[in-house]
Order: structure tokens, then C-alpha cells, then sequence
């Protein structure tokens, strides 16, 4: 029994690496590939992403209620869905590299890089389009950082709750995270997205203004009635709305300021570096994702023993 509950840690560990790794070069290729064409399509794999959440989020409210005693049928409901959405994106992906638009910016970008007569690999490569998109990465990378930092490790431990400790919501307890936590979070997420489509203020100097001051949601946050029964640090509010609103600041910001940053990378480069830049910033964007929850247990140490 030992040895069978090992074997399973072992290779369910073991898949969880290779499923994070693929997705990890993927999404790096995508953002690549992305930075050939105009702006607007580097946006798009950003809004994808939370679009993507957002329509996680509403399936997962959907199953609470309709299958909460039935998980089985849940998994099947999961896997049949990402199962049908792969083989679109197949399809989809055969039908794109068939139109002429796909086939004319791929071949600028290939003929750019070519005109450097740099077939092998060279870090300096990578140093030098750094050179012109650091601040842009930069705001990647705190946007994201801020972002996981809080969501959703600490929101869910927010509890709406009155002096007499009941719960104290209009939403149900059941689904009160889910709406008002991972809804409300990637739906704000997106929107914000399709926003940094049509207005893109602050310019590439000044985004790293507004992604410093969204520093300020770290401790916004902490000082909410989270982890109400195991805490140290005081409570400065318990009302759900003060945190609702809190979070669609937050979601928002994240996906407009996100994409203005992933969108800038490229277009500050020379045209022979654009595609490098989308992978330096989408790795930008993975050491956001991994900084920001790893600083989850800092968050939790502090609002235990401070």
C-alpha cells in the first residue's frame, strides 16, 4: 500500500513537471511568434489566457451547483472540454499557417533575422534586445509578480464576516470564491486586456509608474480579514465589497497594464530583434508568475507572526 501511494506521489510529480515544461516552451514560442505581427496580436494570446479563466471560472461555478455530489461526472465534464478545445486548436492552427496574412509577416520576421547572418545560437543575441526592452519586461514582470502574489493563495482566505464571527455575504458560501474571487478576477482580467487594444496610456517610459504603485495591493490585501482563525497582523477590514472592488481594481490593472507591456517589448526593438523580445518578455512573464508565488509564503509568514 506504501509502495502504490510512493509510485503514485512519484509520477504524478513527474507529470506535473512535463505538463509545466511543455506549457512553459509553448506559451515562449507562442509570444515569439506573436511579435512578428502588430501589436494587437501579441494582445490576443494575453486576452486568450483570461478568457480562458473566465470561462474556467463559470464552468467551475457551473459544476459546483449542477454536480456537487457527483465528481466523477465533473472530471469527465473537465476533460471532454479540454479535449474538444485541443483538436480546434489544431485544426485552427493548420488553417492559419494556409493564409497569405500569416505567411507574410512570418516571412518579414524570418527575412529581419536572416539579414544578420546569425544561423546559431548567441547569448548576446538575447543581451542585446534586452538592451531595448528591459523597462518593458520590467513591467511585466511586476505586474505579474503583484498579481500571484495575492491571487488567488490569499484572496480565497478572505471571509466576509460580522463582530459576532458569522458570515456575513450575499453570496452564497458555497460558491462565494468562485464568483467573487476567480469570476470576478479573470473576467476584470480579460476586460482589461481588450482595453490595451484600443488605449495604450501610459507610453513605454512611463508604464513602469502605475506598475510600481500596484504595489500597494500587497498589503491592501493583507490587512483584509484573510486566514480570520490563524493571524497575527491586524484586521483593517472584513466588509466583502471593500474586497470585491479591491479585486477588480486589481484584475484590471493586471490585464490592461500586462498587456501593454507585452504589446511595447517588441515594438521598441528593431525589427530583427521582435521576435526575440516576445520571448524575453513572455519569459518575463513566467519569472513574474514564479516570484510572485514564491513571495506567497513570505505573505503568509507576515500575517501570521507580525
Amino acid at each position: 500500500m506504501l509502495f502504490s501511494r510512493n509510485w503514485f506521489y512519484i509520477v504524478s510529480l513527474i507529470i506535473i513537471m512535463a505538463m509545466n515544461g511543455s506549457n512553459g516552451l509553448y506559451q515562449n514560442s507562442f509570444f515569439g511568434l506573436a511579435a512578428d505581427f502588430p501589436a494587437q496580436y501579441s494582445n490576443a494570446v494575453v486576452i486568450g489566457t483570461n478568457i480562458c479563466g473566465t470561462f474556467t471560472s463559470v464552468l467551475a461555478i457551473v459544476a459546483t451547483v449542477s454536480f456537487s455530489n457527483n465528481p466523477e461526472t465533473v472530471a469527465i465534464l473537465y476533460f471532454s472540454i479540454s479535449l474538444a478545445i485541443l483538436i480546434v486548436c489544431l485544426i485552427s492552427w493548420w488553417f492559419c499557417k494556409r493564409q497569405d496574412f500569416y505567411n507574410y509577416h512570418v516571412s518579414k520576421g524570418n527575412r529581419a533575422r536572416a539579414a544578420q547572418e546569425n544561423s546559431s545560437f548567441d547569448y548576446r543575441q538575447y543581451l542585446e534586445t534586452f538592451k531595448y526592452c528591459w523597462l518593458q519586461c520590467l513591467c511585466v514582470f511586476l505586474t505579474y509578480f503583484v498579481t500571484l502574489s495575492v491571487f488567488p493563495t490569499v484572496l480565497v482566505e478572505f471571509e466576509p464576516r460580522t463582530k459576532d464571527g458569522t458570515w456575513n455575504s450575499v453570496f452564497g458560501q458555497n460558491i462565494y470564491n468562485g464568483i467573487t474571487t476567480f469570476l470576478n478576477f479573470n473576467l476584470l482580467a480579460a476586460i482589461g486586456n481588450v482595453c490595451a487594444t484600443f488605449v495604450t496610456i501610459p507610453g513605454p517610459r512611463l508604464l513602469i509608474v502605475p506598475c510600481l504603485i500596484r504595489l500597494v495591493f500587497i498589503p491592501f490585501f493583507m490587512f483584509g480579514n484573510c486566514f480570520p482563525n490563524h493571524r497575527s497582523m491586524p484586521v483593517l477590514y472584513s466588509n466583502e465589497w471593500i474586497f470585491f472592488f479591491g479585486n477588480t481594481i486589481m484584475a484590471f490593472t493586471s490585464g490592461y497594464f500586462s498587456s501593454l507591456g507585452m504589446m511595447y517589448a517588441p515594438r521598441v526593438c528593431p525589427p530583427e530583434y521582435s521576435k526575440l523580445a516576445g520571448q524575453v518578455s513572455a519569459l518575463s512573464l513566467v519569472l513574474g508568475i514564479t516570484a510572485g508565488v514564491g513571495f506567497t509564503y513570505a505573505i503568509n509568514a507576515m500575517m501570521h507572526n507580525f
